[in-house]
């Protein structure tokens, strides 16, 4: 079997995927362009908004921007940045540019998601659009495709870090009684299995 070049898992866990040495694996073993796939969608997840003030100002950018060209032109702020007025209604109702972000994060993540979609396939056209398909390739420095990326719709949510940390963080609810019911009859059969392979191993009783 293949061996995975170490440096090829360090390539994927630098994007901050959760299983590297997975996508590295699939890529030499299965031949699917894991490592353009996994750069790709990086690329395209870090101009998401971030929740983290320290690190997205769309919130205060905005409504600073919509200020400036409304004080230069009066009705120029609603054409630049019509969101604005709606942001500063929302602050004012007692929302937080933290909630805002939240908002507009989530939005542009589902674009996100329509837009890799109808790049791979999996969701058919309008019918006013007529039959039509588009595809991402891997090009060289001249332009030229090279080879496929496919299936990004697959993995989009991966690189959603932030919800990852959320899980982490969130208490586990409870387990429902059937699932515990289930693992307790699991353990039964499997304690069952055991004695009776011990019991094969060692053989009849001497008479």
């Amino acid at each position: 079997m293949e061996e995975v070049p170490p440096d090829l898992i360090e390539e994927f866990r630098r994007l901050g995927l959760e299983r590297p040495e997975s996508w590295a694996r699939s890529q030499v073993r299965e031949g699917i362009n894991q490592l353009s796939r996994a750069r790709l969608l990086y690329w395209l997840f870090s101009n998401i908004t971030r929740t983290d003030n320290d690190n997205d100002r769309s919130v205060a950018d905005a409504v600073n921007r919509y200020d400036r060209d409304e004080a230069g032109q009066p009705g120029s702020g609603i054409v630049s940045n019509p969101q604005a007025q709606i942001y500063k209604r929302m602050l004012s109702e007692g929302f937080t540019e933290r909630d805002i972000r939240v908002v507009i994060r989530e939005t542009e993540i589902k674009a996100l998601m329509n837009f890799v979609c109808a790049l791979d396939g999996c969701v058919s056209p309008p019918p006013e659009a007529g039959s039509c398909g588009f595809g991402v390739f891997e090009i060289d420095e001249k332009g030229r495709p090279l080879r496929p990326v496919n299936a990004l719709h697959e993995s989009v949510h991966s690189f959603n870090t932030e919800a990852r940390a959320r899980m982490a963080a969130a208490p586990r609810p409870p387990k429902p009684d059937w699932m515990n019911k289930l693992e307790a009859r699991r353990d039964q059969l499997r304690k069952l299995r055991e004695e009776k392979e011990a019991k094969d191993e060692s053989g009849p009783a001497a008479g």
